[in-house]
């Protein structure tokens, strides 16, 4: 189950964490059957006026359909995004943006919804994690298996 659900695969020594767009999609979906439903609905009442069919329609367009259409957008623009760690160095992709962090660099990890890297050199690195499908089990996971090889290489 966990394969099915969770962003964490391994291969030779490889650890990928891709999280997966299908629960999305199952949401999106579900959303638009609803809103069919609503919509169903609304048209096969008759008594009301045309003040509360347009309100009705624009309430069903502004809370069932903006919605939807934004988690497409989503959807399709963080659908590719991963999080590799191969030995000691961590390579991201976020939508076009891409790095590498040597994790024997690595100081400090911090954050809440997307991972701080704070360098020996005193710069830093966030992966925004927010912005690429990553749930809170998935972005828990990830901070454990970085902690993980940060604690090896110590």
């Amino acid at each position: 189950m966990e394969n099915l659900i969770g962003a964490r695969r391994e291969s030779d020594g490889v650890v990928i964490f891709n999280p997966k767009e299908w629960p999305k999609f199952l949401v999106i979906v579900l959303a638009l059957l609803i809103g069919y439903y609503l919509f169903n609905i609304l048209i096969a009442l008759a008594d009301f006026n045309n003040y509360d069919f347009i309100f009705g329609l624009l309430f069903l367009l502004l809370f069932t359909l903006g919605p939807v259409i934004w988690a497409v957008y989503k959807l399709i623009r963080d659908r590719n995004d991963y999080v590799q760690i191969d030995g000691h160095v961590l390579s991201y992709k976020d939508n076009a943006i891409t790095g590498e962090i040597d994790l024997n660099t690595v100081v400090k990890i911090s954050g809440k919804k997307d991972i701080k890297f704070e360098l020996e050199d005193q710069s830093y690195v966030v992966i925004k994690l927010s912005q690429m499908n990553f749930n809170e089990a998935d972005r828990k996971a990830l901070v454990k298996e970085i902690q993980l090889r940060l604690s090896q290489l110590a």
